[in-house]
Formats: C-alpha cells, structure tokens, sequence
C-alpha cells in the first residue's frame, strides 16, 4: 500500500502520534472501544483496531483489520 512507502506523497502528508502520557481512564476507554469493536466486526483469533483520539478524549474507530 502506497501510504507506508517513505517516498510516497500520501506516507509524507501523513501525521502519526502514539500517545504515550495517556491516563488510566483514558486507556481504559480506549480498551473498551478496542474490544467492543472487536467483537461488533466479529473477529476471531488476531485482529488490529485502529482509532483515533480528539484532544476532547473522544475516539473514533477507523477501521478493524481481521
């Protein structure tokens, strides 16, 4: 996929964060929402949730990768 080659234009203007001073409530939700996610998409074994956090601690689920 063309957005995770260093060289692409869309890798270039994509900005990435991992929150690292993330409070217990704040994981907490974020687990929760991982984990609803999951189970709403019906997942079974490995699958990655992709989200995203607002600065007003509201997430939003991007997309579930089985």
């Amino acid at each position: 996929d063309v957005k995770f080659e260093s060289a692409s234009r869309a890798y270039k203007l994509t900005k990435s964060k991992i929150a690292e001073d993330l409070d217990e409530q704040t994981v907490q939700k974020l687990s929760e929402t991982a984990l609803a996610a999951y189970r709403a998409v019906k997942l079974r074994d490995y699958g990655r949730i992709d989200m995203r956090l607002t600065p007003e601690g509201e997430v939003y689920v991007i997309e579930a990768n089985p």
